[in-house]
């Protein structure tokens, strides 16, 4: 299976909102209600938004693909400081990281951050920080393997709903 990655464009709109929304739920916990997930993915992940995001020049969006079909994303906030390590002025933030479920354990996911992190170095950041539900140990141990280290907790909204998040942050070497 080969899987590429690209800069993502206006025609690829439709198939961002549409693994977003896919995929969202994977992400956070289990017991979220279905109405707070439905107003989130709604007023987060739809296609508009997704324009507006293609659009920004402050943001990093490439698109893995196999076989033509789009298969997950990567948005990458340039110059985002970490809201738990005052000393990190010239960051980015990566804000998401969706793939297909049945892509998971392909190269899809490793190929769109090792893109990242090569755009963060090229624009001359020196750390890129995410946050990270905080049961999600799936993910947490993902991002460890790109220099990821955990550095402190923040809060995810989502309608009446507050979660815990890890806040993980890698120097760009």
């Amino acid at each position: 299976m080969e899987i590429t990655v690209k800069i993502a464009r206006k025609e690829d709109v439709p198939a961002l909102s549409a693994v977003a929304r896919k995929t969202f739920r994977l992400a956070g916990p289990s017991d979220s209600s279905e109405k707070e997930i439905s107003e989130y993915v709604a007023e987060n992940l739809s296609e508009s938004v997704f324009q507006n995001l293609v659009e920004n020049e402050e943001l990093f969006l490439a698109c893995a693909q196999s076989n033509e079909a789009l298969v997950g994303f990567i948005v990458v906030k340039y110059h985002s400081n970490c809201p738990y390590k005052s000393d990190l002025q010239n960051s980015a933030e990566l804000q998401r990281l969706y793939v297909l479920p049945e892509y998971h354990g392909t190269k899809a996911s490793k190929l769109l951050v090792t893109e990242a992190l090569k755009e963060c170095s090229e624009k001359g950041l020196d750390a890129i920080w995410l946050s990270v539900y905080s049961e999600n140990g799936r993910a947490k141990n993902f991002y460890s393997k790109y220099g990821f280290q955990e550095t402190g907790t923040t809060h995810f909204q989502m309608g009446n709903e507050k979660h815990l998040d890890i806040v993980m942050v890698a120097n760009i070497a």
